[in-house]
């Protein structure tokens, strides 16, 4: 890896750590409950206990990719990498969903989506003490895959290092045998050096474009809420309106 990616590379890790200590110093709450409302109150209770889970995701994923960046664990730091960009992109999700029900009036998608988003899974939940047939309400999984490429186009780098992350998550040749082991002498001989600058220098850009995209738009994402609480509101009080139906 020539000067430039090294630097490159120092850029997006320093980047990475200023950003996660900012998020670390947003206020947090040790718990929620139902509050009044113009709306569902579990809806925007929903809402608030994944909002700041969401942020508590991306903490931990990105503190814990720095740290196995330091402790030269690249492989680990690049699959948690592609985790924290996939968190972030259901998060552009939302945040475009809430927009356009927002400028559209039309809010019957967003509120489903609000839901899958807070309780969507791909098995349903078994509840402790009840029948194995007794199931609590659960919601499909959003499928992240298009938004994460939505997420990604706009920066054109962390889109390309996408795709490699995404092999390097499998255990094929990037994310094995190309990871580990460095072959020299026309293949005929293979050295494991311990060198994942190659890796590094996939997952570097797409951490630090993540995180500083993730920050940048929860700094927007509640006032966001509560425009989309009013047109929802009045949707539900104008009898006339059958998106609120």
């Amino acid at each position: 890896m020539n000067g430039m990616d090294n630097t490159r590379d120092s850029e997006n890790f320093s980047t990475t750590e200023q950003v996660c200590r900012r998020l670390q110093k947003i206020p947090r709450r040790e718990e929620f409950k139902p509050e009044p409302s113009s709306v569902d109150p579990a809806l925007l209770l929903n809402y608030r206990v994944w909002n700041q889970a969401i942020l508590l995701r991306v903490l931990e994923l990105g503190s814990a990719t720095l740290k196995l960046w330091n402790q030269n664990q690249a492989v680990s730091a690049a699959i948690l990498t592609r985790a924290i960009l996939e968190t972030v992109a259901l998060y552009y999700h939302i945040q475009n969903t809430l927009k356009g029900a927002v400028d559209t009036g039309k809010t019957n998608d967003a509120v489903n989506t609000l839901w899958k988003a807070g309780l969507g899974r791909h098995s349903k939940l078994k509840l402790k003490n009840k029948p194995e047939n007794i199931q609590a309400q659960w919601y499909n999984a959003i499928e992240i895959k298009k938004f994460a490429e939505d997420l990604c186009n706009w920066s054109p780098e962390a889109r390309d290092a996408y795709g490699e992350l995404s092999e390097i998550v499998h255990p094929n040749n990037k994310g094995c045998v190309d990871a580990y082991a460095t072959p020299v002498q026309e293949n005929q001989l293979f050295r494991f050096t311990g060198d994942f600058s190659h890796i590094e220098s996939q997952f570097g850009c797409v951490l630090s474009f993540s995180l500083q995209f993730f920050e940048n738009m929860r700094k927007d994402m509640d006032r966001l809420m509560e425009q989309f609480i009013q047109v929802y509101a009045m949707n539900l009080n104008n009898s006339d309106n059958n998106d609120a139906l």
